[in-house]
């Protein structure tokens, strides 16, 4: 379950249509892996830190992970005829495949047991340096003096 700060409850990503254009090759085996990586990551953030950037969980090698097959149907293993153009496509397909990640990771938050919370600022800052997605946390529960 996902609300965003303001309390709204998300119950889908955005861009919806464009996600669905993009994922229509993955099987649902694939759809599942990824949120199962996703999902089985982001409680390991959560022991060591209190929020989790969306970028950091997916920071890395994709190689030999369920998040590979993002980077492919972006276009990750296309080669281009020059160096240069090689160099401007897998900078596009960087940024393609790191956006079809961040919905993935909205769409595991919505479909995940416990209570999440996001908001994106563009003052969020990590050492000086824009954090530049969505920042997920766990929803605490307040606690009630009356319940024994």
């Amino acid at each position: 379950m996902l609300t965003k700060i303001d309390g709204k409850a998300k119950t889908e990503i955005p861009y919806r249509d464009d996600f669905d254009k993009k994922t229509n090759t993955l099987t649902r085996t694939e759809v599942d892996a990824i949120i199962e990586y996703i999902s089985s990551v982001a409680p390991k953030c959560l022991d060591s830190v209190d929020v989790i950037p969306a970028g950091w969980l997916g920071s890395g090698d994709w190689s030999g992970t369920p998040l590979q097959k993002l980077y492919e149907i972006c276009g990750g293993l296309d080669k281009m005829p020059n160096e240069r153009q090689q160099k401007r496509h897998e900078q596009w397909v960087q940024k393609e495949s790191a956006m079809l990640f961040g919905h993935f990771v909205m769409l595991a938050a919505i479909q995940h047991q416990d209570e999440w919370v996001y908001n994106k600022d563009p003052n969020y800052v990590s050492n000086g340096v824009p954090i530049g997605s969505n920042i997920y946390w766990r929803k605490i529960k307040k606690f009630d003096s009356s319940e024994k």
